[in-house]
């Protein structure tokens, strides 16, 4: 494991596991913990899917219909979410000043990749750490002779105790729970109040307005910031577990196995920004009594 902290305030910092699809399994801003860990899901075993942090999603999002999918008449089996989160990451790079300290990890293509996916990829992934913010990007490069499709996405598990307590502001176009097959309807202003009182909850928002959303989590405020290729943010909580997933993808549910999904021609590159900005729920109170 690797903790990275900022120098000035040790209360700050992230937990890294390099060897487990290089997730982020702790994100303490200010002595709060952000992120929800479920932790006999790490002491199982590198066989067992971590239920917590922010697992990388690649090259899929979601599940592939049938288990798997079909190229150049041979078929390839393919995990829910994609194989990053399964394989080991290696750290190329480490730094550290008193404005920040960041990390980052590559995944390469190799022959564990390819029974999965035939294409050579190169993907690095930046956690940059600072008072304020946890900022990761990643980027993929296509090193194959021929297009790449890919989906890309990131699975965060934000720490919910007070299931009553959450609401979301964000302004999307549409909103479908995948689990009823219906369009849920969104007010004009933006707040969205899930109800999460059921055994599981999975709903799918889509058309964004604007790159961020406002999430009232217990006493605390989190501000999600993400880049404008991010397609679907999917919302998932189930019954008696504290957490909910607030989740940018990349790419639809069911786009791979349709052959809908992102494509890189041979050489390109491809970049995604995905922000944590946490803060105190008495500083958001009093910045709207401000306003008002």
């Amino acid at each position: 494991m690797i903790k990275l902290m900022m120098p000035d305030n040790p209360h700050t910092y992230i937990c890294i596991l390099p060897n487990r699809g290089a997730i982020i399994i702790d994100y303490t801003f200010q002595g709060r913990a952000i992120l929800y860990l479920d932790r006999s899901t790490i002491e199982s075993g590198t066989s067992s899917i971590i239920r917590g942090g922010v697992p990388i999603l690649f090259p899929v999002c979601g599940p592939v219909e049938a288990n798997g999918y079909q190229i150049r008449d041979q078929w390839y089996l393919m995990p829910k979410h994609g194989f990053a989160r399964d394989f080991p990451w290696e750290i190329t790079s480490l730094n550290e000043t008193k404005e920040f300290t960041s990390i980052t990890l590559q995944l390469t293509s190799n022959m564990l990749t390819q029974k999965y996916y035939p294409y050579d990829f190169e993907m690095n992934t930046t956690y940059h750490l600072t008072g304020t913010e946890l900022l990761i990007q990643t980027e993929l490069a296509n090193r194959s002779n021929y297009d790449m499709p890919f989906q890309l996405g990131f699975h965060p598990y934000f720490l919910l105790k007070d299931k009553n307590s959450i609401k979301l502001k964000l302004f999307a176009k549409e909103c479908i729970d995948t689990l009823k097959g219906i369009r849920l309807q969104l007010s004009s202003d933006g707040w969205f109040h899930p109800d999460l009182n059921q055994e599981q909850i999975n709903l799918c928002f889509r058309g964004f307005n604007q790159n961020h959303i406002e999430i009232q989590l217990d006493d605390h405020k989190v501000e999600i910031v993400f880049t404008a290729n991010v397609t679907d943010i999917v919302l998932w909580a189930i019954s008696g577990q504290d957490f909910i997933c607030i989740e940018p993808w990349i790419g639809s549910h069911g786009d791979f196995a349709k052959n809908l999904a992102f494509r890189l021609s041979p050489g390109e590159n491809f970049s995604a920004t995905f922000t944590i900005r946490p803060s105190q729920i008495q500083e958001v109170n009093s910045d709207e009594s401000n306003e008002a």
